[in-house]
């Protein structure tokens, strides 16, 4: 395994085997001491408008094949339970049922083609569409299908073979060289002028549906988080222990108007979003009149320690729906440790986004509580089946 780690200035390398430092825009700077993005055949000259994409070409046409490479960022990483980078026997766990490791998705409030518009420069996606066009014109439905939908990964983040991650490259650099051929950047600010990083954070989705890359989501954890965050986490935590659960409600839903952006993955906030997941599922119990909840007997961090297991019984069943053992296994689970069919549900919206894939959990659960003659859970869960139709 070797992931690289994006990087333009000195940080602290997480103490990880199996990551190497790759200095981007190597060529625009002073040398920091890393793997450097400007020898061998390279783009490095062109960081300011590629951004990290400068160390992935460096990777595509420089560095060794391994069963097992990818990139994330200097302060970016994809974590494990512990919020510490996932190590090589982690990320092989995973790869040895996946193809693919990804960011966790965004469900956006805008079409990905409004939220482009929005923050960048519309006559980017225009070009990209003419690329694609000209070069791959196979992707065309899934280009357009995926613009107009509300979901996207972030970060240019990703971790695969070397293999999947060439022709992943070869298939990109195409498109944006393309599009490079025919950009007139004139009225563009410094931030719009990383144009074609921002074009492949929506470029790698496609490529990655359009190839049907068995790929499996990740958490991501910002390290050197900002202060203030960090500092309305503990709040959250503090409060949740004491059980002010009032004022924990009150500071999350202040919270939600005045930093909505705490509450975006993308800004490595895993701590405070599970905090925040406590108290949503507390608020539901409540106004549901649920008998016994989630904060009962547990202090904040074994109720993020429940969400996270309930969230590997899911992944679990997500890799293999046809074994029953992930559904008996979760349901004892939710027997021994007395979790409510709300807290549940609400812990499966978080981490099965698809209807299908919800539906087919249920079911199977309802099948699971009738066959050892629960009626009550057996209704409960039917319930939530047809709920997803």
């Amino acid at each position: 395994m070797n992931i690289y780690i994006m990087t333009h200035r000195k940080y602290t390398p997480p103490e990880v085997e199996g990551y190497t430092s790759l200095q981007v825009g190597a060529a625009l700077g002073e040398d920091l001491g890393y793997q450097r993005d400007d020898e061998g055949e390279n783009i490095s000259q062109k960081n300011r408008n590629y951004s990290e994409l400068t160390g992935l070409y460096w990777m595509w046409k420089n560095a060794p094949k391994t069963e097992i490479t990818g990139l994330v960022h200097y302060r970016r990483y994809f974590v494990n339970r512990d919020e510490k980078p996932v190590n090589e026997a982690e990320v092989r766990r995973i790869m040895g049922s996946h193809q693919a490791i990804l960011t966790p998705e965004l469900m956006l409030e805008s079409t990905v083609r409004e939220q482009y518009v929005e923050n960048h420069m519309a006559k980017d996606l225009v070009l990209a569409e003419e690329a694609i066009r000209k070069i791959s014109p196979e992707y065309l439905p899934t280009f357009e299908a995926f613009m107009n939908g509300k979901r996207m990964h972030f970060a240019n983040m990703i971790i695969t073979s070397s293999d999947i991650l060439d022709c992943y490259c070869e298939w990109l650099f195409a498109i944006l060289f393309e599009v490079e051929s025919h950009m007139d950047m004139t009225g563009y600010d410094d931030y719009n002028k990383r144009v074609y990083g921002f074009l492949s954070e929506r470029l790698l989705t496609v490529w990655i549906l359009h190839n049907r890359i068995d790929f499996i989501e990740s958490d991501v954890s910002l390290f050197g988080a900002k202060s203030d965050a960090m500092e309305a986490c503990w709040d959250l935590k503090r409060m949740i222990n004491s059980d002010d659960m009032d004022g924990a409600i009150k500071c999350y839903e202040k919270l939600k108007v005045s930093h909505p952006d705490y509450f975006q993955l993308s800004n490595g906030t895993v701590h405070f979003i599970n905090y925040c997941f406590v108290i949503q599922i507390y608020e539901l119990e409540k106004s549901l009149h649920v008998v016994r909840r989630i904060y009962e007997g547990r202090d904040a961090d074994a109720m993020v320690d429940l969400i996270y297991q309930i969230r590997d019984f899911l992944l679990e069943f997500l890799q293999d729906t046809g074994d029953d053992k992930a559904i008996k296994d979760l349901i004892q689970y939710i027997k021994d440790e007395s979790v409510s069919a709300v807290a549940l549900a609400f812990i499966v919206s978080q981490y099965l986004p698809d209807k299908v894939q919800r539906m087919l959990l249920y079911s199977n659960m309802a099948e699971q509580f009738m066959a050892e003659g629960d009626n009550e859970n057996t209704m409960v869960y039917a319930n939530l089946a047809i709920q997803q139709q």
